[in-house]
């Protein structure tokens, strides 16, 4: 399976520069998973060559944008996909963590410990459609907590990225 290392860009929060950045970081650290570097986002111009661009949906916005990354054929069932929020900053080879081929894989929020963080994720392509179906079906709604807070209600149980990789993960 391929391996797609995905960032969203929605906005004028982050640019282009930002993910060019981690497009660099994630070339830097990967030695042995070979893989696609894919932004989504609603305007790709200044994305260095190599970064591949999808478009957001439209009406889409902030945090609320990284659920598209679950949308129904976005990428090709049997991949692997891990996702890295655009302030992510890797200090050193990430090949295990890239090679991780369990189920839907997320961080511990740092800061409420029976919570998810979204700012690095990991799935098998294909699976969590009915985290934007439901979030569409249900009028698109913006919860106090972002989609991290969507995701908990829609996953429940969910690998934590900290007991697969002890000390990989840092929040400052």
């Amino acid at each position: 399976p391929m391996l797609i290392v995905a960032c969203v860009k929605a906005g004028s929060k982050y640019s282009a520069s930002h993910v060019n950045i981690l497009a660099d970081m994630v070339a830097r650290s990967l030695c042995e998973v070979p893989g696609r570097f894919v932004c989504l986002t609603d305007d790709q111009a200044g994305l260095a060559p190599g970064v591949e661009a999808l478009p957001l949906p439209e009406g889409v916005h902030g945090w609320w944008a990284k659920l598209a990354l679950f949308r129904p054929g976005v990428f090709a069932e049997g991949d692997r996909v891990l996702y890295l929020d655009l302030d992510t900053v890797i200090c050193g080879a990430i090949d295990a963590l890239a090679a991780y081929a369990g189920p839907f894989a997320i961080l511990r929020d740092f800061y409420r410990p029976n919570g998810f963080n979204s700012s690095v994720m990991a799935w098998p392509a294909g699976w969590g459609g009915h985290i934007w179906d439901e979030w569409l079906a249900a009028g698109r709604p913006e919860l106090e907590g972002g989609d991290q807070v969507w995701i908990e209600r829609e996953v429940g149980a969910a690998a934590i990225l900290q007991g697969l990789f002890p000390g990989l993960f840092a929040s400052f």
